[in-house]
């Protein structure tokens, strides 16, 4: 029987190889796809929006309003689509 660390390393081993296969196909949806949203989102809607002033938001503008948000969605949609 392997020892818990031996088939740890054994794991690792898999998954690295298994993301130099396919780290092209993740990078979409882990850095390109929120960073697009958050051009369109923050920059397209966000004119619109600080158009009738910041006030609205607390005194900020849309896109500083809008990015957190964003950043904590694209990591659950990443985890997601990693456990599923």
């Amino acid at each position: 029987m392997a020892s818990p660390a031996v088939l740890a390393v054994r794991e690792f081993r898999f998954w690295l190889t298994d993301y130099r296969r396919t780290w092209r196909g993740t990078i979409f949806s882990s850095a390109l796809n929120p960073v697009l949203f958050l051009g369109a989102m923050g920059l397209g809607l966000g004119t619109l929006v600080n158009r009738h002033g910041a006030a609205h938001l607390g005194g900020v503008s849309y896109l500083t309003f809008l990015a957190p948000g964003l950043l904590a969605a694209a990591a659950m949609e990443t985890g997601i689509g990693e456990c599923t």
